[in-house]
């Protein structure tokens, strides 16, 4: 695909990795940004073409709603964690730890900028629904209505 791949945060295999790139050939077009926070991880997240989370567990995925609160679409493995982050219409889950599915599916969201486009857009009004205020109004209606219950 065109463009540059960015690698954020860490792991385990980050040197072999690194030496992988190496011996590829691929140093010029892949950075290692390491772990990013503030300004400068919002911009990275609205500046990528898609964002692509391929953990294989995941409690919350918070990289994943971020990036769809950038308008970025997202490549995942269909997980846990995931599956409720990563909306249909928002971006594609691929069959859990499926290398040459996730890959297709990057080159495909790559290949369609307007199909990625709309998919950030539809991730964008998703994520929206993570609002801190929307969350507690929903968690006060949920106590009202437990009230309610018990008090009936």
């Amino acid at each position: 695909v065109e463009g540059d791949l960015v690698i954020a945060g860490g792991g385990p295999d980050e040197e072999r990795v690194r030496r992988e790139v190496t011996r590829l050939g691929l140093d010029r077009r892949v950075r290692f940004a390491g772990w990013v926070r503030g300004e400068a991880k919002w911009q990275l997240l609205a500046g990528a073409a898609v964002a692509v989370v391929p953990s294989r567990h995941e409690t919350f995925g918070m990289v994943a709603l971020e990036a769809l609160a950038t308008a970025t679409p997202v490549v995942a493995f269909d997980i846990p964690g995931l599956r409720e982050v990563v909306p249909d219409g928002s971006g594609w889950r691929v069959p859990p730890f499926d290398v040459a599915a996730l890959a297709d599916r990057i080159r495909a969201a790559c290949a369609d900028p307007a199909m990625a486009e709309a998919a950030g857009l539809a991730g964008r009004h998703f994520a929206a629904g993570f609002d801190w205020h929307v969350l507690a109004g929903r968690q006060d209606e949920v106590y009202r209505s437990v009230l309610e219950e018990a008090l009936q």
